[in-house]
């Protein structure tokens, strides 16, 4: 009985990610409720297809970037969609929602007081949190459609397992994804094959986070090798997850006419809210 007592208060004060945390996903249908901000258009050359697809995703999409897809539409209605779509009040956001996914948008378009809900989701809640390339993602990258400040100092940037403290422009600095170590999202994709990619952002990874792979094959001879692409870390009871590549437009249409794309961005989704991931993917290929 002893050992048992010593044991139990070991794991008591162990950090939360050293203990083994169920996956966090809806308790009444095993479904992972994303709430994705930004870009999630149902339009060729974007990944959200194959979130709505999914049978184990539910997906709330909100159109943020429309003030900046299309500038004739205006900084007044992407507002609008922000006010009309986003969460009322933190326990809305805790109560429908799993994971939170955001790019494309600046972040001084989303109020503070949201923030720091979705950092106290993620936090507390152990909630997922994915962050994709954009011009206005991470550090945000100095181009034309780029005017707001950096993620690093919002609550949102404090979750992130990256940090950025250039801010060049890399667009069409093109290359593909090499994975660094064995995990859940890599593993048995064969990503020689994958059509090159890019990202306008090069954040670099904070101190205790993990790089699950970097670049290879890059385009431009002057570029800097084995950047970091996909980096995640546990923070508080929930997983973040930073995917350096833009994912939406037109530039990219050539990686959603490949075979395993769908599996990548469903692994991309999964994985923050600790989901399984079957390494067979036979069982899932779409």
């Amino acid at each position: 009985m002893r050992g048992i007592s010593i044991l139990f208060i070991v794991l008591l004060f162990l950090p939360p990610s050293l203990c083994a945390l169920p996956p966090k996903v809806d308790p009444q249908t095993g479904r992972i409720r994303v709430l994705f901000i930004g870009d999630p258009f149902l339009a060729p050359g974007y990944p959200t297809a194959a979130l709505v697809e999914d049978p184990k995703i539910q997906l709330t999409r909100i159109e943020a970037e429309i003030g900046y897809k299309n500038p004739a539409l205006g900084y007044e209605r992407m507002q609008r969609f922000l006010r009309l779509y986003l969460p009322r009040s933190e326990k809305d956001l805790l109560d429908h929602y799993d994971e939170v996914i955001i790019t494309a948008i600046r972040s001084c378009d989303l109020r503070t007081e949201f923030q720091e809900w979705v950092k106290r989701a993620v936090e507390e809640h152990g909630f997922g949190f994915l962050m994709s390339d954009d011009p206005t993602s991470f550090g945000g990258a100095v181009t034309v459609w780029t005017t707001g400040p950096p993620w690093d100092d919002t609550p949102v940037g404090s979750i992130l397992p990256v940090y950025q403290t250039d801010h060049s422009e890399w667009r069409d600095h093109n290359f593909r994804i090499k994975p660094k170590i064995p995990n859940p999202i890599t593993d048995g994709i064969p990503w020689k094959k994958m059509p090159r990619i890019w990202s306008h952002n090069r954040p670099s990874p904070k101190d205790g986070a993990t790089v699950l792979a970097v670049t290879t094959d890059e385009t431009v001879a002057t570029d800097p090798k084995n950047m970091p692409v996909l980096i995640y870390w546990d923070i508080g009871n929930g997983r973040s997850l930073a995917f350096v590549w833009d994912w939406g437009g037109n530039g990219v249409v050539p990686f959603y006419r490949w075979e395993y794309w769908k599996d990548v961005i469903a692994r991309l989704v999964y994985y923050p809210v600790r989901a399984t991931i079957p390494p067979d993917l036979s069982l899932i290929h779409i």
